[in-house]
């Protein structure tokens, strides 16, 4: 029996009435559980399996798949833009395809549950995102820090080998972009834009230049 406190990455029905969820949890990973039941209207689990809500859960099992024995939610889920609703869905497209299964890290779930917050509560989604996808590539081995002789009038791109290098013929990001978003300072929009590119050659490099559906409905 493990106990522990959960997100909601997926879920998608399985049978009859029962529900195949993976959880990202603070201390045990990502885990793929199967909620039997779940989808009956007399079900334990009805209305504690909402998505982007902090979750206590417990759940048995030797193999891959475990069994969710208790879920239990507080509160529900604000109401909230469009935009930022797409956003949270990013976050967790992104975790399940990272394939992060084995990795057991309080600050991925940290991280998670702050861009989450953030989400919630800013009209800007592109800050918070940036910041959570810095944070994964981080734990994933790429520091990204700049060059040592990069300037701030110098122009940044991502090299898979090498990390962050300077290259002034194809103006991706900006050294002067970067310093204010590793200080965590006001942004214009243009440099926002800059930043974003940048970090999306990160992510696509991540994830093996897998499609990510959510992306897809951020600029829609």
């Amino acid at each position: 029996m493990y106990a522990d406190i959960a997100f909601i990455l997926h879920k998608r029905a399985y049978r009859e009435s029962s529900d195949l969820i993976k959880f990202l949890t603070m201390n045990h990973g990502i885990v793929d559980v199967i909620a039997k039941g779940s989808r009956k209207p007399k079900s334990k689990f009805s209305g504690h399996l909402q998505n982007f809500l902090s979750t206590e859960i417990t759940f048995t099992g030797r193999s891959s798949l475990k069994t969710l024995t208790d879920a239990s939610q507080q509160g529900s889920l604000a109401k909230c833009p469009y935009k930022s609703h797409v956003s949270m869905l990013y976050c967790s497209e992104l975790l399940t395809l990272l394939r992060l299964e084995n990795e057991s890290c309080a600050e991925i779930f940290n991280a998670y549950q702050k861009t989450i917050q953030a989400l919630q509560q800013n009209k800007s989604v592109s800050l918070p995102l940036r910041k959570f996808e810095w944070v994964l590539s981080r734990i994933l081995g790429y520091e990204l820090l700049p060059p040592s002789e990069a300037t701030e009038n110098d122009y940044l791109q991502f090299d898979p080998h090498l990390g962050l290098q300077v290259n002034n013929q194809v103006k991706i990001c900006s050294m002067a972009c970067l310093n204010l978003f590793l200080a965590e300072k006001a942004m214009e929009p243009t440099e926002i834009k800059q930043l974003n590119r940048l970090m999306k050659t990160v992510v696509n490099h991540l994830v093996h230049g897998k499609e990510i559906q959510s992306r897809q409905l951020l600029h829609k």
